[in-house]
Order: C-alpha cells, then sequence, then structure tokens
C-alpha cells in the first residue's frame, strides 16, 4: 500500500511541478509524509529525487540542443561568466537542481511528519504502552 501511495505522490509532485509551479508540488511531499510519517525524510527524498532527475533526463531527451541552450545561458547569468564558459560548466545546473533536490524531500518529509506528530498529539499517546 505505500509503494502505490509512494508513485501516487511522485505522479501528483510531476504533474503540480509541471501544471502550475516547483513551489506548489512541495505539496506531495508534505501530505505523503503527514499519512506515512515512519521513514518519511527517506521516502519523501527519494520522490523529489526522482521526479527532478526525471524531468531533467526528459527534458534532455526531448529538447537537447534547447535544453544545452537554456542551460548555458542560465549559468551564465547566474554566474556573470562568459557564454563559452557556461557551455563548458553548464553540467553544474543539473547536479544543483539534484541537490537542491534531496534538500527540499529531506525537508517536506520532516515537516509533514512532525506536523502530523505536533497535531496528533492523542494519536500518539495511546500508542504508548501503560
Amino acid at each position: 500500500m505505500k509503494i502505490l501511495a509512494f508513485f501516487i505522490a511522485l505522479a501528483c509532485l510531476i504533474g503540480l511541478h509541471t501544471l502550475l509551479a516547483w513551489q506548489v508540488s512541495l505539496l506531495a511531499p508534505i501530505a505523503f509524509a503527514w499519512f506515512f510519517p515512519d521513514r518519511a525524510v527517506r521516502w519523501t527524498t527519494l520522490q523529489m529525487v526522482l521526479a527532478w532527475g526525471g524531468m531533467i533526463i526528459a527534458s534532455t531527451m526531448l529538447a537537447p540542443d534547447e535544453t544545452a541552450r537554456m542551460l548555458a545561458a542560465v549559468f551564465g547569468i547566474l554566474s556573470r561568466l562568459p557564454i563559452e564558459t557556461g557551455d563548458k560548466l553548464s553540467w553544474l545546473l543539473p547536479v544543483a537542481s539534484i541537490i537542491f533536490a534531496v534538500i527540499l524531500g529531506a525537508l517536506c518529509g520532516w515537516f509533514g511528519a512532525s506536523l502530523r506528530r505536533s497535531l496528533r498529539p492523542i494519536e500518539a499517546a495511546e500508542t504508548l504502552p501503560s
């Protein structure tokens, strides 16, 4: 059952990311962590890495030239280096995106699980042995 919920949350994450914005897509792993607080940080981190990595791979496979130009341009804007340097170092942006996905996934899992534990103290008290 958790695997099915994992893939549903992953599909919601990708859908929200592509249709609305990456900020809104954080709701899917937070909701997953709410319903499955055990090991939520690991599961939500994996969700974020699979979603963002998959979108990077899909973008590269569907439009490799346009993706390379976009990465070089964004790297040039962020680093304020010439475009030739951006062509050589544009691989840093996908790596930075995956690192950012790991951090965001871990934070979403922690936040969702913590939110459940803090808003449901009665449930936690019932599970303690008497």
